[in-house]
């Protein structure tokens, strides 16, 4: 289980946070990041290297897909499908001025085994962006 990622606001103002931009250096080789669905449909024959992966918070949640770099695609998604990327980001929490925020990752891998069932390492990148809250 990931631990929360943890969001203080030492201002005045509220602001929010957004799910901005998500990068697997490996693109899908490695750890794969797809669809929910695509992983629970058969979930005792998909390689324990392919996982689903979100992150929730008060305002909505961000569903990830392994994007290489320099894709036009942001690997952030509006919908559990892995269908609506999301460009300009999701608009996850919102944090008010003088308090903390919380952001909880969820995942979920395939079963099987690999050919080489060794430990599997992968580097994602999740870039959030901040910005002064518009209401």
């Amino acid at each position: 289980m990931a631990p929360d990622i943890k969001i203080k606001n030492n201002g005045q103002e509220p602001v929010d946070i957004y799910a901005y931009k998500f990068v697997d250096t490996n693109g899908p080789s490695g750890i794969n990041i797809e669809s929910e669905a695509g992983i629970t449909e058969n979930i005792n024959n998909n390689p324990r290297n392919n996982i689903s992966l979100n992150i929730v918070g008060t305002e909505a949640t961000a569903y990830f897909k392994s994007e290489s770099l320099g894709n036009e695609k942001s690997g952030v998604y509006k919908d559990q499908n892995l269908q609506e990327n999301a460009t300009e980001g999701i608009k996850v929490l919102k944090v008010y001025g003088e308090s903390t925020g919380n952001l909880k990752f969820n995942g979920k891998a395939g079963k099987e085994a690999l050919k080489n069932d060794t430990a599997i390492r992968d580097i994602f990148t999740l870039i959030l962006k901040i910005k002064k809250s518009t209401n």
